[in-house]
């Protein structure tokens, strides 16, 4: 059996490879419906009303969330001017970003009060320019006699500062927004100038878009690096810059074909199912791996080369189907 199917694929390899081109090629095509879904909810099952009821209450009460601005003083307190003018200037800047709904730092500070409609919005800095060593020392000692700051705005040795922005994760004006992104050119962009000053933001909702800019990283740099690691072991290996195309085509069409299919079958790429790409690398390499050295050992023997590519096959062909198709029950597990 392995022999009569050794001799068809390389009889007719020209071909099959032609046949594997259009069937890459309408596959590929399936990257116009990529959608990448981010969040743990991928891991909510899809029957049963546990995501249905998620996303119900997750609009009804948690579109908002917060992005938090840490400033820290590397050399002294807070209780300066340099450093109320960073404040003061992040704030500001906070509140003109349109998916923003309010800021509260120690410069823009609100409170709800029992039995007041309106949030009590008050500063204790209406000027920096006017700032001087008594209005500094007045600020001191309302920050720490106040709790509302002291221990919760801004840290017990005065060294480090909050500044919450509350963010509309309904808005328009979001949606095509990268948070981490944002936040991250927000702190330099605002805190580059004041060099004794550290600044950086955190949170949840920060943190789930960076999961996205990590993964695009990946994707875009590191299987470029591992499969150029790969085809320099394959030419160190068997010395022939073939054998590093040959394993180049059979890896990239591979990777190419899964890629577009599972986009056709309707599936979305998240955190679980993105784990079948490497899988399917390491797969589609050793295989290459396999058939080189039983070519490169049945070569001398072989009265000519496609005689020692078909016995390349029929030792391999079995076993590299069984490791196809128990790679593909594995990834059923990615579905669950």
């Amino acid at each position: 059996m392995n022999d009569r199917l050794a001799e068809y694929i390389v009889k007719n390899r020209l071909a099959l490879f032609a046949i594997s081109c259009l069937i890459l090629l309408a596959s590929s095509s399936g990257i116009y419906n990529f959608n990448y879904q981010r969040g743990l909810t991928v891991f909510l099952p899809q029957q049963g009303g546990e995501l249905e009821n998620y996303n119900r209450l997750k609009k009804e009460f948690t579109s908002f969330s917060s992005a938090v601005f840490i400033v820290e003083n590397k050399q002294a307190d807070l209780i300066n001017k340099e450093s109320i003018d960073l404040v003061y200037q992040l704030s500001d800047h906070l509140e003109s970003v349109p998916f923003v709904n309010s800021v509260t730092s120690l410069t823009h500070y609100q409170r709800l009060q029992l039995g007041v409609d309106e949030a009590d919005v008050f500063s204790i800095v209406e000027d920096v320019d006017a700032l001087d060593s008594e209005a500094l020392r007045s600020i001191r000692s309302r920050v720490v006699r106040d709790n509302n700051f002291y221990g919760s705005l801004i840290s017990e040795d005065l060294t480090t500062t909050l500044i919450v922005a509350t963010l509309d994760l309904e808005s328009e004006a979001i949606e095509d927004i990268n948070l981490s992104e944002w936040s991250e050119e927000t702190s330099k962009a605002i805190g580059g100038p004041f060099k004794n000053h550290n600044v950086f933001a955190a949170s949840e909702v920060l943190a789930d878009h960076a999961v996205d800019r990590v993964s695009a990283d990946d994707l875009l740099m590191l299987y470029p690096i591992v499969i150029l690691a790969g085809s320099v072991v394959v030419f160190l290996l068997f010395g022939s810059i073939y054998s590093v195309l040959a394993g180049f085509v059979v890896v990239t069409m591979s990777m190419a074909a899964s890629f577009g299919a599972t986009l056709w079958a309707g599936f979305e790429l998240n955190m679980a199912t993105s784990l079948s790409f490497p899988m399917i690398f390491l797969l589609a390499f050793s295989n290459v791996i396999h058939l080189l050295v039983t070519l490169s050992i049945r070569l001398p023997e072989a009265n000519s080369k496609e005689e020692a590519i078909i016995a390349a096959y029929e030792v391999n062909l079995k076993s590299i189907f069984l490791a196809c198709v128990t790679t593909c029950i594995g990834f059923l597990g990615l579905n669950t």
